[in-house]
């Protein structure tokens, strides 16, 4: 009897421990510490963006990036039927409502005629999801955004290092969520990034993570500071960032066998007969099973 195949293994190596072990030897700053800017860095030069800030996870990242767009009480955000629970989570957790479209046959991801047919007067924002490592028609929910003037958040959790014609997934949009969580492509355990080009939107959105302090140096007065807006405590962890700058060292390699991993499960699937795995165009890896925001 063979033993059961796992849904991930989290690959990592004595570099990750290193990190990890110079983070909590440094006797402070756990909470804000130097890895959290080198991750944030490491991430924005890794997809060519202007800001990413580093938060606890995938969902308070796509939290903080529609908030950072001033999307809440009473505004429709179009998100696919098909995504984990996290994409329309965050709409209802900012106060907006999510409207349900459905997906195209090629990607999974939003079908633009879909989206469409769903737009109402209450329409501000679409939320396309990158399923499985693949890029959605992003460029055609761009142009339908721009048609109608919306914004577009796109749900990147699934497709760090994907990318289409030279662009990375996260970077189509006005903002974007990742997810470190443990069977991601990068895992840290827990974490997520908001990455975007938009200031405004970066600096709405690092406040709104941060109990809506507009002062950065949380732990480095005793004074309240200032409180600009309603927010929560969706800060990184220094420990967490550590994991998180050894593991973007080696992301090719990281996506690299994964590709390896489908590529031999699709090459099973085709002697068993009756399967066809879907083969993604726009992706820098083959598709891979389900993974949880």
């Amino acid at each position: 009897m063979s033993d059961q195949i796992p849904l991930f293994k989290i690959p990592w190596d004595i570099e990750d421990i290193k990190n990890v072990a110079d983070s909590v030897g440094r006797g402070g700053y756990w909470a804000k510490g130097p890895y959290i800017e080198e991750f944030e860095q490491r991430v924005a030069e890794y997809l060519g963006v202007k800001h990413a800030i580093a938060v606890n996870s995938g969902t308070s990242a796509l939290m903080a990036a529609l908030k950072g767009a001033d999307i809440g009480d009473g505004d429709e955000v179009i998100v696919p039927s098909f995504t984990q629970q996290a994409t329309a989570n965050a709409v209802k957790m900012v106060g907006g409502e999510p409207v349900f479209a459905d997906i195209e046959r090629e990607t999974y991801g939003l079908d633009p005629d879909s989206v469409v047919e769903q737009i109402t007067e209450e329409t501000t924002a679409i939320m396309p999801v990158h399923v499985y490592g693949s890029i959605c028609q992003i460029e055609q929910l761009n142009a339908v955004a721009a048609d109608h003037d919306l914004t577009v958040i796109e749900d990147a959790a699934e497709a760090l290092g994907a990318s289409k014609k030279g662009k990375m997934a996260g970077t189509f949009g006005d903002a974007a969520g990742l997810s470190f969580c443990q069977n991601k492509i990068v895992p840290t355990g827990e974490g997520g990034m908001v990455i975007t080009d938009d200031d405004s939107i970066a600096e709405t959105a690092s406040i709104y993570c941060s109990h809506g302090r507009t002062t950065k140096d949380y732990f480095e007065t005793s004074k309240s500071g200032q409180h600009v807006i309603v927010g929560g405590n969706f800060r990184m962890p220094d420990i967490v960032a550590a994991l998180g700058c050894s593991q973007m060292e080696k992301i090719e390699q990281l996506i690299e066998g994964r590709r390896a991993a489908a590529q031999r499960m699709n090459e099973a699937f085709e002697t068993s007969g009756g399967h066809h795995p879907a083969q993604f165009r726009w992706s820098t890896r083959l598709p891979v099973l389900h993974s949880n925001i």
